[in-house]
């Protein structure tokens, strides 16, 4: 062995691990793939690695699936031991040629199932509920809920079917006979949705409120009785504790000031009726005030 060439072997070695390759864990994405051959193929040419070292030291940096699959594979299948056959098979094995996609999904529900809930509803039956949702009312209404065994293809079906039964609908609203006035022609009612209610609507209905509270007030105050009664008489009763200086001119029996030998002029039988009951009105318009 000549040792000139495994000086120049361990040099390559120790700058393809320098350069910190990337490493392939069978991800089956073919940027994945793609990219670390890319880079493998970048670090063999800035280190000048040779041949027959290029197929060694890629296998060290495959990982799981990756790395079953060529212990399995052996180095019986390359005879050869190049980078390009390599390459090929690596490639041939991540792409899976002979398996259908059918048979790739089924392959891989089986072997995520474990690890799914049972009670998640499918990604299908999702997309479809929200398709549906999506709908118009007047279309939605004829499209019937989204089942397990329903696809896309059958909600679109559903979707056409109902937007010819809506159309139909519509033109038979608006059919109008010929010679048929104006005024029989039936206009669609507008469709009341509900939707928010903001603060300045509920400050715009109380303001209504208010002025109709207003409105009412100022009826009320309109409304006034045309015969209003008027103030009763006030008589004023003097009295003997004040100095007679002070008390003004006054004869018994001239009227205004009343002392307390003089008599009322009215007869009290008169303010009583002829049952005895004190007469309401009459007792009602005379008030009584005792000076000191």
């Amino acid at each position: 062995m000549d040792p000139v060439r495994v000086e120049e072997d361990r040099e390559a070695v120790t700058s393809f691990y320098e350069s910190f390759p990337l490493v392939f864990d069978s991800t089956r994405r073919t940027v994945s793939l793609a990219a670390w051959l890319y880079d493998m193929e970048l670090i063999f040419r800035t280190s000048h690695i040779q041949a027959p070292l290029q197929v060694s030291l890629a296998s060290r940096c495959l990982r799981a699936d990756a790395r079953l699959w060529w212990m399995t594979l052996g180095e019986q299948a390359m005879p050869e031991r190049t980078w390009g056959h390599f390459r090929t098979l690596v490639i041939d094995w991540h792409a899976y040629p002979a398996e259908s996609m059918g048979h790739y999904c089924r392959r891989f529900q089986e072997a995520m199932l474990p690890h799914i809930p049972q009670d998640m509803p499918s990604p299908g039956l999702q997309a479809l509920v929200i398709l549906r949702n999506g709908l118009p009312p007047s279309i939605r209404q004829y499209v019937p809920a989204p089942t397990l065994d329903m696809t896309v293809g059958h909600m679109i079906e559903y979707i056409v079917d109902a937007e010819i039964v809506d159309h139909a609908v519509q033109a038979d609203a608006h059919v109008v006979e010929p010679g048929a006035p104006a005024d029989d022609i039936d206009e669609p009612e507008p469709v009341y949705e509900p939707g928010p209610v903001y603060p300045d609507d509920l400050m715009a209905a109380d303001h209504v409120q208010e002025a109709e509270i207003e409105a009412e007030a100022s009826d009320d105050e309109m409304d006034v009785p045309e015969d209003e009664p008027e103030d009763p008489p006030i008589i004023v009763i003097s009295s003997d504790d004040e100095d007679d200086d002070e008390e003004p001119e006054h004869e018994p029996g001239s009227g205004g000031w009343l002392d307390e030998g003089d008599d009322f002029e009215e007869d009290p039988e008169e303010i009583l009726d002829g049952d005895g009951d004190a007469d309401s009105d009459a007792a009602s318009e005379v008030t009584v005030v005792e000076i000191d």
